[in-house]
């Protein structure tokens, strides 16, 4: 994979801000199969409290208990980053960001219960929230949203 990453960004041009890009190599974890037309991705970095492998513990056997509760949410993925491939792949790439702790994958149905799920986890006291302020710096997280149909 590294050797295939090489020099990515400059191939891309300037579709690709190497700066504001980044890579992420891991352990996949997959915690419920499934599929749906929207996508959200979310990168995510560890509260400043906790080390990269209490953070992906945490995040794998804890916050999960919640994040499977999600209504709506038709399949979920963890990818908790490999810190030295992630450096190594980001080098081999020519993009900047290598310090992302995990990404979140998650699929939904149809855009109506991806707003379902974000009102559910914002609710006032939600203990996912308490979970998530405990685990995850929201002021660096980044996320994708994408629909792609799904083939008839």
């Amino acid at each position: 994979v590294l050797d295939r990453l090489g020099g990515i960004a400059g191939r891309l041009g300037s579709s690709v801000d190497p700066s504001r890009s980044a890579v992420v190599l891991g352990a996949d974890h997959l915690i419920f199969d499934g599929d749906g037309p929207v996508q959200f991705f979310c990168c995510l970095y560890r509260a400043p409290a906790l080390t990269h492998a209490q953070f992906s513990d945490t995040w794998l056997h804890q916050l999960v208990e919640h994040t499977t509760k999600t209504p709506g949410k038709s399949a979920y993925r963890q990818v908790h980053a490999d810190k030295d491939l992630t450096t190594r792949a980001a080098r081999a790439a020519g993009v900047a960001i290598d310090d992302i702790d995990g990404v979140a994958l998650e699929w939904y149905p149809d855009v109506a219960r991806l707003w379902a799920a974000s009102d559910w986890a914002n609710q006032p006291g939600a203990p996912i929230v308490q979970a998530e302020i405990q685990l995850i710096d929201f002021s660096r997280v980044q996320a994708i949203l994408t629909h792609t149909p799904l083939p008839r």
